[in-house]
Order: structure tokens, then sequence, then C-alpha cells
């Protein structure tokens, strides 16, 4: 009984430790060689650098699954979002399955390529902001590159929404609209369009790919948002003094 009881509490105070303990991101890596189906036969290139979050049990899971449902939708090249894969690996098999079908059926040279890269960019007491890069190449003139954003709560593990850490939208709108047309030239009073931009109804729209960095925050249009391949992302920046009113006082103190 009292070999029971000092198992049980020492459960407990093990539980107990780790429900508590500081979130911590690990670095990881996964690529195509740790698939047993790419062994013995050629396949495409995968490339994963992602992060593990260890601490609390309940925000680490949360974190997780965010970080691999974003790897599993990026590798999933299907038009049928009926058959997602579960996890990392089922979607990593899809995609080396999908290259072997495609080489067969069309009988190309080319390589697919999957590469994709997490990594922290900013934590304070209450979130993380997490910069997402992926490179995709599935046949074609061209691959395509993205990087998106994921702004998590620490307390909670839950992805935040721009509502949720900004005061002011539409402050923030013509504050990154201004910033916007001054770095593309476009005139105060002219169309958002008129210099060649696909803004829809030609009406500038505030993207919620938004990162936090050290300095700032970053809004990022990626290619095709508003621009076309050639033109690449469009980008900007902005310094904590000019967004500082802007800021939600629960995630920013």
């Amino acid at each position: 009984m009292k070999r029971t009881f000092v198992l049980l509490f020492g459960s407990l105070f093990f539980y107990g430790c780790n429900s508590n303990s500081e979130l911590t991101l690990i670095p990881a890596e996964y690529t195509q060689n740790d698939l047993p189906l790419c062994e013995s036969e050629p396949c495409p290139i995968i490339n994963i650098s992602y992060l593990i979050a260890e601490g609390n049990r309940e925000v680490a899971s949360k974190i997780n699954d965010e970080i691999e449902q974003y790897i599993v939708s990026s590798l999933n090249i299907g038009e049928d979002s009926d058959n997602v894969a579960e996890n990392m690996e089922v979607a990593a098999n899809q995609f080396v399955m999908a290259f072997k079908n495609d080489k067969s059926e069309f009988n190309f040279n080319a390589d697919y390529e999957a590469s994709l890269e997490i990594a922290k960019i900013f934590e304070n007491n209450r979130l993380i902001s997490l910069e997402l890069k992926s490179y995709m190449y599935t046949g074609g003139a061209h691959g395509y590159g993205a990087i998106n954003f994921k702004n998590l709560d620490k307390k909670t593990g839950e992805e935040l929404d721009a509502e949720d850490v900004f005061k002011d939208l539409n402050a923030l709108k013509m504050l990154v609209e201004t910033k916007f047309r001054e770095k593309n030239n476009i005139p105060k009073d002219a169309p958002i369009n008129s210099t060649g931009f696909w803004f829809e109804n030609d009406e500038f729209y505030l993207t919620t790919n938004i990162g936090f960095l050290e300095e700032g925050i970053v809004v990022l249009y990626n290619v095709y948002d508003i621009a076309s391949y050639a033109d690449g992302p469009k980008e900007l920046f902005l310094s904590w003094a000019e967004i500082s009113e802007q800021l939600s006082k629960a995630y920013f103190e």
C-alpha cells in the first residue's frame, strides 16, 4: 500500500511539473530518407525543418498539432479534400506516391520537391510568433514558394487571429496602406491598382499574414496574392513605435 502511494504521488508530482513547466521549442528534421518507401527506390526531395513544443502537455500538444497540420496541408498536392493525411509521415508518403504516379503517367524527368522550414521569430510572455517557409515543385516552369506566419497563445496553445493581437484593425489597415503606397510609389489619391497590383475591386485590404519580430511587425503578401509571380511577394515592416497604439494590452503590456 505504501509503495502504491509513493508511485502514485510520484506520478502526480511528475505530471504536475510537466503540466506547468516552461514551454520550449525543440528543432527537428524530417526528410525522404526517413521513409521506408525511399530506402530502395528514388524519391522526390523532402526537407522539413520544424519545431516540437515541450512543457505544459495540453499547450504543447495544441502547438504541435498546429505545426503538423501546416506540414500536412503543405504536402497535400491533390484536390481531394477528403483524403487529407492524418499526420506528417502519411502526408510524406502520399507526396512520394503522387510523384511516382505522375512520373509513370506523364514520363517526365524532373524531381518533385517539398522544402518546409518552421522557425520561431518572436516570443514574449504571452505569445510566440512562427515563420513558416515553404517551397514546392511539382512540375512546370517553376516551383512555388511562400512565407506564412502563425501567432500562438503561450497559455492555451491556440492560434491567434489579428483581432486578438490588435485593438483596431481599421486603423492598422489605414497605417499599412499608407506604408504600402509610399513603398510602391502609388499616389495617395490614385487607385490602389493604378501601378499594376491585383487588389480585388481595386480596394486595398489588410492581409492576415502578419508576423512579429524583435523590432516590430512584418506584413506579407505572397506571390499571386496581389501581384504576378514575376513581381514577387510584397513585404512591409512597421516598427513597434508605429504600431504601439494598435497593440492589444492582453498580449503586449
